[in-house]
């Protein structure tokens, strides 16, 4: 390049192509530790940088890449830049121990730009991370990406006590998305036999509840009762108060399946209490609060059941989590149907699907679609009604 200040050395490339890669503010330190420079090299390449525009000093020792950067510069950034260069500066963070000074973001951006295809530990921590900051679709992606990573290697994790957690986790995350089912399902088959290798019956109990809860959304309800009685069973005969409570939610359900409504709904209560005592970042039972709603409606508890959706889909929007408030609003939707306040319920129910439709919600959408069809087999519209079902 011509000497208008963008003919820095590959070195001074190099260094500055590591701001373009975070692509948010990152401190002089950082790059410097990953691309060092020496001191005359660095002064250089910042000054030169400043001045064109390519790097943005947001504060003391903490700079940003520029936001409108030359067509040249931008080439050039890009050619550095590859997947697998990426990958290698991942590395190298890892290594240097300098990863948790990066803000979540910038780890979400290098991760998905560098070749990493099987995944694993990394991508599992940086998946807490975001379940901890209530970014739920991010959470999902890198718990799927790294428990496939797990389980490629050799066919079972090293831990798998810890990749249990993490399945049942996952299992929680794509309920409340209402995505990826069949990575859950799969999920939770390595995890059912990674129980069986240990041995542990009190696991191998909340992975069926687990796998029966996803037979009966899947509409395979003679496998979910099998697969939940089968834990119930196993959780009366431990007689273990622990595993009764951590089983509460699911065994409501299956109490709910049954018809047994007033049943189910206090076992929903009891969940609900020890959710919180639980420890920090732990997923809640997604399924919980739209079941329990339909229990209290299906006993005449109209308000209620009302009172109990419409408190979780504004705490579902609270913590951005809005695929999941639109499975939740298209059962606050069908209540209000349920009750005769049809003007209301068509506004949640158009809204819902609107919204499971914007944020990739199979579930969502499907209630909703639903509830619509079930609203024009109410007025008479018989065959409309089936279109939209499908």
């Amino acid at each position: 390049m011509s000497k208008t200040g963008f003919d820095f050395s590959p070195e001074q490339w190099n260094f500055l192509s590591v701001f373009h890669a975070m692509g948010e503010p990152i401190a002089l330190d950082v790059a410097g530790e990953v691309s060092p420079l020496l001191p005359s090299q660095l002064l250089d390449a910042l000054e030169r940088a400043q001045d064109h525009a390519l790097l943005v000093k947001i504060k003391n020792n903490v700079y940003c890449i520029g936001k409108q950067l030359p067509a040249k510069v931008q080439e050039q950034f890009s050619a550095i830049n590859t997947e697998d260069h990426i990958s290698s500066l991942l590395a190298r963070l890892n290594r240097l121990g300098l990863v948790d000074q990066l803000s979540l973001d910038i780890h979400y951006t290098l991760i998905c730009g560098s070749t990493r295809k099987k995944g694993g530990q990394l991508e599992i921590d940086l998946a807490q991370k975001f379940i901890g900051t209530h970014q739920p679709a991010k959470a999902l992606l890198f718990y799927k990406k790294g428990l496939a990573g797990l389980t490629l290697k050799g066919g079972e994790a090293k831990d798998n006590r810890g990749l249990i957690d993490h399945v049942l986790t996952f299992s929680d995350l794509t309920f409340s998305l209402g995505r990826e089912f069949a990575a859950a399902h799969q999920f939770l088959e390595k995890a059912a036999a990674a129980a069986e290798h240990l041995g542990d019956r009190r696991v191998r109990a909340l992975i069926d509840l687990h796998l029966g809860r996803l037979f009966y959304i899947g509409n395979q309800r003679q496998k979910a009762v099998e697969l939940m009685k089968q834990a119930e069973a196993v959780i009366t005969d431990l007689g273990d108060e622990d595993i009764r409570v951590r089983a509460s939610e699911f065994l409501a359900l299956y109490y709910y399946m049954q018809g047994r409504f007033a049943e189910a709904m206090t076992y929903f209560e009891t969940g609900f209490t020890s959710f919180e005592t639980r420890q920090e970042g732990h997923v809640v039972n997604p399924s919980a609060p739209i079941f329990y709603g339909h229990c209290a409606a299906y006993l005449g508890q109209f308000h209620k059941a009302i009172g109990n959706f419409d408190s979780a889909w504004r705490s579902a929007h609270r913590e951005k989590n809005y695929g999941y408030a639109a499975t939740l609003r298209a059962s606050l939707g069908m209540i209000l149907l349920l009750i005769k306040k049809d003007k209301e319920s068509l506004c949640h129910l158009e809204g819902a699907l609107e919204d499971a439709e914007r944020h990739g919600n199979i579930l969502g959408w499907y209630f909703a679609k639903g509830y619509l069809a079930y609203r024009q087999f109410l007025k008479g519209i018989v065959d409309p009604g089936f279109k939209t079902a499908v």
